[in-house]
Order: C-alpha cells, then sequence, then structure tokens
C-alpha cells in the first residue's frame, strides 16, 4: 500500500497527503499486528481471508509469504516489531489468566494462552513474556490439565458403578454432611444406605406391601422410583 503511494505515482497524479500516509501506516500496522498474533497462536502466516481481498492487500499478503514468517531473516514484520505485538497480546490476556478459575466459574471463555496446545506455546518466543509471566502461565496451564485428567478419572469411575449405587451415592452428596467428604467415606455410607433399602424391601414384601422409600438420619431420603435413575453427582 505505501508503494503505491510514492510520489511520482503515475496513477495517482496528485502526491498522498499526510493524512493519506497516516491511515496507510495504521492499515499496515493493523495488518501485521493481526498476521503476526495469528502466526504465535495458530501457525498460520498471511493467511488469505474468506471474504474477497483486495488487490493491494493481496499483493501486501503474497510478499509477506514470499518474505518468509516472523524470526526468518526476509521476514517483512522486523522481529522486534514482532515481539512488541505478541508481548502486547501475552500482558492483555494476562489479568484475565490470573483470574481465570473465577472467570470459568461464571462462564467466561478460557484465554487462548490457557486454551493452545503446548507445542504452540513453547515455539513462542520467551522474550515476548514479561519477567515470570511465562512459568505463571506454565503452572495455571498445568494445574488445569491436571484437573481435567482428575475429572475425566471421576467421570470413568462413576460409569463403572451400577445404577442403584450411582443414584443411591447421590442422595448422599445430596446431605451438608456428605458432600464434602472422601469418596471412601462417601461410598461406605452409600454402601450403609443400601443395606437399608434391602432391608426396607424385604420388609415390605414379607408383610405383603409395597415399598415406597425410606428417610436418613440427615434428612435426605430415597424413593423407589429412583432405583433405575442414573446420577452423575
Amino acid at each position: 500500500m505505501l508503494a503505491d503511494m510514492h510520489l511520482h505515482n503515475p496513477r495517482n497524479p496528485f502526491p498522498p497527503t499526510d493524512q493519506d500516509l497516516f491511515e496507510a501506516a495504521n492499515t499496515v500496522n493493523d495488518r501485521w499486528q493481526y498476521w503476526v498474533k495469528d502466526f504465535y497462536f495458530s501457525g498460520q502466516w498471511a493467511k488469505a481471508p474468506n471474504n474477497v481481498e483486495k488487490p493491494d492487500i493481496a499483493r501486501h499478503r503474497r510478499a509477506a509469504i514470499a518474505g518468509g514468517k516472523p524470526g526468518e531473516p526476509g521476514c517483512i514484520v522486523p522481529f522486534d516489531l514482532c515481539l512488541h505485538y505478541l508481548s502486547e497480546e501475552i500482558d492483555r490476556q494476562l489479568p484475565d489468566i490470573a483470574d481465570s478459575e473465577r472467570r470459568a466459574r461464571q462462564g467466561y471463555g478460557v484465554p487462548s494462552l490457557l486454551a493452545i496446545k503446548d507445542e504452540v506455546l513453547e515455539r513462542m518466543p520467551e522474550a515476548a513474556f514479561s519477567d515470570g509471566a511465562l512459568t505463571k502461565i506454565r503452572s495455571i496451564r498445568a494445574a488445569r490439565a491436571e484437573a481435567a485428567r482428575k475429572a475425566e478419572e471421576h467421570e470413568a469411575y462413576l460409569k463403572s458403578l451400577p445404577d442403584e449405587v450411582r443414584s443411591v451415592r447421590w442422595t448422599v452428596l445430596d446431605s451438608d454432611q456428605w458432600k464434602d467428604a472422601p469418596e471412601s467415606a462417601v461410598m461406605a455410607e452409600t454402601n450403609r444406605r443400601i443395606e437399608r433399602i434391602k432391608e426396607g424391601r424385604a420388609e415390605a414384601e414379607a408383610n405383603g406391601g409395597e415399598f415406597a422409600g425410606c428417610c436418613f438420619d440427615d434428612g435426605t431420603e430415597w424413593r423407589e422410583s429412583w432405583r433405575r435413575s442414573i446420577w452423575r453427582a
């Protein structure tokens, strides 16, 4: 774009104004900034847009591709400027990263520095991170990965339980007395309740009645209609 605005451009007999140069420079800066950030977060350099591309932008993009990617000797964007663009984006995300647990509870999206793959993060130049930022990001990412692993293990564990055990276990966790108890204590109470439910069924059958359910000491209850329910708690 700037090349099209030189003073002796035969396609435009009028020299560019200061405003023309200012707007052109801002356009190029915005484009470079987008390309650099997209490269470090997605691996794609100067990718083509989904919509129709203007000829001058297409020429600029082809020149960027021909020159090489950020960090390569021929890249049209100086490496110091690449670091500046990337550093700005990292600093912009840091407050959300530090507050990611609360934001997740409130339904906010995950900052991309926490969501990208490990290899994507590792290819980012360390010089773009302020002091301690990369270590902090890696620590939070590791904690998130460990939490996700434990969640998968927990889900697999729940699926392995018989349906009735799972639904009775839910009545235990529905109690303030047991909701924060370790799993061993929860399952011990679950098994105790199952035995009580079995006794209630046997007693009702012996008396020619129908077992509807029972209440427990903590105020929770079991209903026989829940027998085939599958609870995920």
